[in-house]
């Protein structure tokens, strides 16, 4: 027998369910917060931290407000899922795919700060997206590879350059 708080529990056996609502990605020059199990992620994502996909996860809150970075490894498929028409990637400064790892936008109307991704396939899906380079010194982002299955539109704002390896790197976008 024990009691912790209010809670009694018999043969030191404790069985505790808890839902989660939000998480705040704390600020680090990693990683950060990795995902390396498949599944949606359904809870709010906030804080300066960086998000790393290393799985095959789909993104479904329209709340996030995080803004550091999101990174997909060669072994991530970041799908941007759910009912919201987008906001799923908050307000993260990057979105980097490794070669290997893929970015479905899935119809989704997003902003990121920088785009960088490397191998064919990395970006697919119907998209609204604008790469929102900062106002301050330039910013370099790339796309190498063909995306032959990303649609949608392509907005480029701030003082950034987005450089491509092939006609074919942003799709039909």
């Amino acid at each position: 027998h024990g009691d912790l708080g209010n809670l009694t529990f018999v043969d030191d056996k404790l069985d505790v369910g808890f839902i989660i609502n939000q998480i705040e990605l704390l600020s680090s020059v990693d990683s950060g917060y990795v995902i390396s199990q498949a599944g949606s992620i359904g809870y709010q994502l906030t804080g300066d931290g960086n998000l790393t996909v290393a799985a095959d996860v789909s993104l479904t809150n329209s709340t996030n407000s995080y803004s550091g970075s999101t990174f997909v490894d060669q072994d991530g498929v970041l799908t941007l899922g759910g009912t919201a028409a987008g906001h799923l990637l908050g307000s993260t400064n990057l979105l980097s795919v490794a070669s290997g790892g893929k970015a479905n936008f899935n119809g989704k109307t997003e902003t990121v700060g920088n785009l960088q991704a490397t191998g064919g396939g990395a970006l697919t899906g119907n998209v609204d997206l604008t790469v929102a380079f900062g106002d301050g010194e330039p910013t370099e982002g790339y796309v190498n590879g063909i995306n032959d299955q990303l649609t949608g539109s392509l907005r480029l704002t701030g003082n950034g350059v987005l450089s491509i390896d092939n006609q074919d790197s942003l799709g039909s976008t």
